[in-house]
């Protein structure tokens, strides 16, 4: 049977690395080594937890593993990201806002 690390790894098959996800486990609360069954996939500390690997996604850097070119577009980063917000939005967790700060107008 698969363990909370598998699942979380396999919420996509962009290379995180393995003390990443360990840890992101970790802050939510889960054992990284236990079970994954439909109990634990449906908990908030897992949705919580794959909230953060979307998120950690969404600001994954370009790799090359073995010849394999591993990138995200904008969109799919913005998809990301969203998709994070969603899931911390439906288990009440409060969600960051971002402001965009910059010069308006011809006079400061």
């Amino acid at each position: 049977m698969a363990t909370i690390y598998d699942s979380l790894k396999g919420i996509n098959g962009y290379p995180i690395p393995k003390q990443t996800i360990l840890d992101i486990a970790t802050i939510n609360g889960l054992d990284s080594t236990s079970e994954s069954n439909e109990e634990v996939l449906q908990s908030d500390d897992f949705k919580s937890a794959k909230a953060d690997i979307l998120s950690w996604l969404a600001l994954a850097p370009k790799v090359v593993q073995n010849d394999i070119a591993y990138s995200f577009t904008d969109e799919q980063r913005i998809d990301f990201s969203k998709a994070a917000a969603e899931i911390r939005a439906s288990s009440g967790e409060p969600v960051a806002t971002s402001s965009i700060y910059g010069y308006k107008g011809s006079r400061l």
